[in-house]
């Protein structure tokens, strides 16, 4: 099947056709960026979201990260996730965060708020962010903020 798609990748060539892509990868020496997305690769090739619910979708692309469009081609030639990319296309087009960075607010606005330096503004983040993959709404500097405020008392 990859010999009749178009694809001029070696790094998802190896991830597609290797059995342990990040080791593979990690033997000839590649960067750690090419091994971390063959191990995502690797990781999430038979592992669909359910395309019929945007928060599978979103929740799917977030775990994914930058290895999304190599799982497409995986499905593409295996014949799985019909429907992927139109589901990603909607997640994408709806502007849904799906990383932290696309938070509405950052390290230094927790801080402000609050929340003591260090590990636990990373762990609110990730708080933040599962929230919004749920609830893409919820992406407001302001809503983030109530929620940030509640941690604090609850916590």
């Amino acid at each position: 099947r990859l010999d009749h798609h178009p694809h001029d990748d070696p790094v998802f060539s190896t991830a597609y056709l290797s059995t342990s892509p990040h080791q593979t990868l990690r033997t000839l020496r590649c960067s750690r960026a090419e091994i971390e997305r063959a191990r995502r690769i690797g990781q999430y090739r038979e592992r669909w979201p359910d395309v019929s619910n945007p928060v599978s979708v979103r929740r799917w692309m977030a775990d994914v990260g930058p290895a999304v469009d190599d799982l497409v081609r995986v499905a593409e030639l295996e014949g799985g996730a019909r429907g992927l990319q139109n589901a990603m296309n909607d997640v994408r087009a709806s502007g849904a965060p799906l990383s932290q960075s696309d938070l509405a607010v950052d390290g230094s606005d927790l801080m402000k708020a609050g929340i003591p330096e260090g590990p636990q503004v990373g762990q609110v983040l990730k708080q933040l962010l599962d929230t919004v993959l749920d609830e893409p709404e919820r992406n407001t500097r302001e809503r983030l903020l109530e929620i940030v405020d509640k941690v604090g008392r609850d916590g």
